[in-house]
C-alpha cells in the first residue's frame, strides 16, 4: 500500500495489537524494556518501505501490561517529504493541536484530528515545518480524559474534606483543568464551563473561596458527565 493507504489501514485495525501492526507492515516490532516503567510494554520495528517509495524508519506500538489500557500505534517518516497542505487535502478537518519542546532543536508542532475512536496527530519539526516527520494514532485519548477528570474530582473532594479549600495553593490545582477547551466536549458544556469559571475567579478574588472551589467541581462533573454520555463506551484504559 501507498502511505495514505497505510494510514487508512491502519485505523481500520484499531484496536491494535501486535500482530496485527507486524502483518501490516510485514516486519518484526521487538519489545523494548523500559526500566523506568514497568506499567507497559513498548515495541519497536522498521524500517520499511511502502510501494510508493515512502520511507518509514520506525514503527512504535505500546500497550499496558495487565491489557486495561488500548495500544497507541506511532510511525516516523523518513522521506520524500510530505508537505501539511498534503495531509490537510486528505484530513480536511485537521487542526493545530499543539507545540512541544519550543526553543529547542527538539521542538515540534502537531496537527491533528479527533475521530471516535481517539486523535490521529501529525508531527512537524518547527525548524523544518514543511515536512511531516510522524504520524500517531493514540486510541487511549478518550478513557485518559475521563479518568484524568475522575482522578481530579476524587482528589478535590479530598482536599474539600480536609479543609484544604482554604489554602490559596491548593485552590486551583487540578481543577482549572477543566476550563480547557477540547474537541471532544460538547461546545455548549464548554461554554457553560467557561462562565462558571469566571463566577469562580470572582469569588475567589472577593475571598469566598469554599463558593469557589464548589464551583470548579461542579465544573469537573460536568465535564465527566459530558464525555461519558458522549462516549459511553470508550477503549478501556
Amino acid at each position: 500500500m501507498d502511505f495514505w493507504g497505510t494510514l487508512s489501514t491502519l485505523e481500520v485495525q484499531i484496536p491494535f495489537t501486535q500482530q496485527k501492526i507486524e502483518r501490516l507492515f510485514h516486519t518484526t516490532l521487538t519489545d523494548r524494556p523500559d526500566a523506568s516503567n514497568d506499567l507497559y510494554h513498548f515495541f519497536e520495528g522498521g524500517p520499511v518501505i511502502l510501494k510508493d517509495g515512502t520511507s518509514i524508519p520506525n514503527i512504535s506500538f505500546d500497550i499496558k501490561t495487565d491489557g486495561t489500557r488500548p495500544g497507541d500505534a506511532g510511525i516516523k517518516i523518513g522521506y520524500p517529504c510530505i508537505f501539511l497542505e498534503e495531509v490537510k487535502s486528505h484530513y480536511k478537518n485537521i487542526k493545530f493541536d499543539a507545540l512541544s519542546g519550543a526553543g529547542t532543536i527538539y521542538a515540534q508542532m502537531s496537527y491533528a484530528i479527533f475521530k471516535p475512536w481517539g486523535k490521529l496527530s501529525f508531527s512537524f519539526k518547527e525548524q523544518t515545518p514543511e515536512c511531516l516527520i510522524g504520524v500517531g494514532f493514540q486510541v487511549s485519548y478518550v478513557s485518559d480524559i475521563i479518568y484524568t477528570i475522575e482522578v481530579n474530582i476524587q482528589r478535590t473532594k479530598q482536599k474539600i474534606e480536609q479543609g484544604k479549600w482554604r489554602d490559596q495553593s491548593n485552590l486551583t490545582q487540578g481543577l482549572n483543568w477543566a476550563g480547557l477547551g477540547n474537541m471532544y466536549a460538547t461546545p455548549s458544556v464548554v461554554a457553560n464551563a467557561k462562565r462558571q469559571l469566571d463566577q469562580a475567579d470572582q469569588l475567589e478574588n472577593s475571598g469566598q473561596l469554599e463558593k469557589a472551589v464548589s464551583l470548579r467541581l461542579e465544573v469537573l462533573q460536568m465535564r465527566l458527565a459530558d464525555f461519558k454520555a458522549r462516549y459511553p463506551k470508550p477503549n478501556p484504559r
